[in-house]
């Protein structure tokens, strides 16, 4: 793999990052919180906040995914895109309705939302300017659990570099109800991204690995720490 920097820094603590992200901030201030995380010089042992690669940087990060402002999310859906309750549904409720109706259209245009395959809507009132919804796997023993999930991140990547995004955030797909263990889906995602990102240098400018509390934002930081070789 293509050689890659690490910074590690500070973490905001807290049972809930809505906790500590839920106040109103200008653009500027809303952009720059991406990167304050891994600012301070620090070790390469142990969970890293951010790490670059092929250009890219990839920063873990406890945030609420509904408001990033960044050219892209990412929603981890079912097959029908069926945005009904979790992430998929809070998407929904923060960007509004039309957001499940350019969903549901594109069910009916192309059907069901294969692994591999990302169905790329707009985004309704969210900051962000698309969503890009991609089917991770429902973890079962016996099947190749990694490799499917592999597969719904770099579909997400691929869909934002076509999409001209340059900035794309991701939660832990499939680490929900789809029961895929948090410390292997993070690493899996981490790794993936950090892969993708050396192997298309200058696609995207920011990967932002978004936790909806400080320990997912921790198994993302291992991930990349992991995925560096640290």
């Amino acid at each position: 793999m293509p050689a890659a920097s690490l910074g590690r820094s500070s973490r905001h603590q807290g049972s809930r990052c809505g906790e500590v992200i839920d106040v109103e901030r200008d653009d500027a201030d809303d952009a720059d919180d991406a990167g304050s995380l891994g600012r301070a010089a620090g070790s390469t042992v142990g969970p890293m906040d951010e790490a670059t690669a092929g250009g890219t940087r990839l920063t873990a990060l406890c945030a609420d995914l509904t408001r990033r402002r960044v050219d892209a999310i990412v929603n981890a859906a079912n097959e029908y895109l069926a945005h009904g309750g979790g992430l998929a549904g809070a998407i929904v409720r923060a960007g509004g309705d039309v957001i499940q109706d350019e969903s549901d259209r594109w069910v009916v245009e192309h059907g069901p939302l294969s692994p591999g395959v990302a169905a790329v809507t707009g985004a309704g009132r969210l900051p962000a300017r698309r969503v890009i919804h991609v089917a991770g796997p429902i973890y079962r023993d016996g099947q190749d659990n990694e490799g499917l999930l592999r597969t719904a991140v770099e579909a997400a990547l691929d869909a934002a570099a076509a999409h001209a995004c340059r900035t794309v955030a991701l939660p832990a797909i499939s680490a929900g109800i789809f029961g895929y263990p948090l410390r292997e889906a993070t690493r899996v995602i981490a790794a993936s991204c950090t892969s993708w990102a050396a192997a298309h240098p200058g696609s995207l400018d920011e990967i932002h690995l978004v936790g909806f509390d400080p320990a997912t934002q921790e198994a993302f930081a291992a991930g990349l720490a992991a995925a560096l070789g640290s």
